[in-house]
């Protein structure tokens, strides 16, 4: 996929200001690229190093993996379509091993960290906390997020999914919720950081605690994990299993024999 010219075409398509095409820019690199979940799986990986994937360069013109770390989303994407498209200066930041971007525009300084938090809380609606702008107040920021269509009333829409959720309800009915969810927020379900991180969004939304979870390579390599939680409420110990099926993740309830099983990958 050619997304220089993917997103030349949608910030033309919606007459954006310079202002409102740097958070467009954003937004959409966070909805089309996730993070590489083998980053913190190195271990499950043989012949694979965290420097592989962190010294990756992906092709803005020809995209062919959607899955990247800090350096080359920040260095190779967002820096290149910030520069291509808007014609700004723009800098690569590194703390520690961590990498972001600045840039300058009409004196006010933007500050873009997506792959935190915000490269998958995007996928489902969330308000995001790694972008930062001078002077940037909500009331900006929500009529910039309506016209380019990123929210249609308010944040935080995703929230109302489990509004119906109370302290008595099992927790069988929450993880069937979960698995609906992913079903129906689909970006969410393609890659494993995209899953894991809506399911713990979730968990921490309503304070579940998981007593243990894992991460293990199925027959294709792909990562998944299971989890181990006590219901509170029937005290109970549930298992399951978010794994890959026909190209996207959902969650299966399983019995703790297959549970132990997996334990073991």
């Amino acid at each position: 996929m050619d997304i220089l010219e993917l997103l030349y075409n949608e910030i033309k398509e919606r007459k954006l200001t310079v202002d409102e095409a740097i958070r467009y820019i954003y937004i959409r690199t966070c909805e089309i690229f996730s993070f590489d979940y083998r980053y913190h799986n190195i271990q499950l990986f043989n012949n694979l190093t965290k420097e592989d994937l962190v010294e990756y360069k992906p092709n803005i013109r020809n995209i062919d993996n959607y899955e990247v770390v800090c350096k080359p989303y920040c260095e190779y994407i967002l820096k290149v379509l910030l520069e291509e498209l808007l014609n700004l200066d723009v800098s690569l930041v590194k703390i520690d091993k961590h990498y972001y971007i600045e840039t300058l525009y009409n004196d006010l300084i933007y500050t873009l960290d997506a792959t935190i938090s915000d490269i998958a809380g995007i996928k489902f609606g969330l308000e995001t906390l790694g972008y930062h702008r001078t002077n940037l107040t909500s009331e900006d920021k929500e009529f910039i997020d309506k016209k380019i269509g990123y929210i249609n009333d308010y944040y935080n829409y995703f929230s109302m999914e489990l509004s119906d959720i109370n302290h008595t309800t099992s927790y069988v009915d929450i993880y069937m919720r979960i698995k609906e969810l992913l079903g129906k927020y689909h970006l969410c379900n393609k890659y494993p950081s995209d899953s894991i991180y809506l399911i713990k969004y979730i968990e921490e939304l309503l304070m579940l605690k998981e007593h243990k979870s894992h991460n293990y390579l199925d027959d294709k390599n792909n990562i998944c994990r299971i989890i181990e939680i006590i219901d509170i409420n029937y005290e109970e110990k549930l298992y399951y299993n978010l794994l890959k099926k026909d190209g996207l993740y959902t969650l299966e309830q399983i019995n703790k024999d297959k549970y132990k099983t997996l334990l073991k990958k």
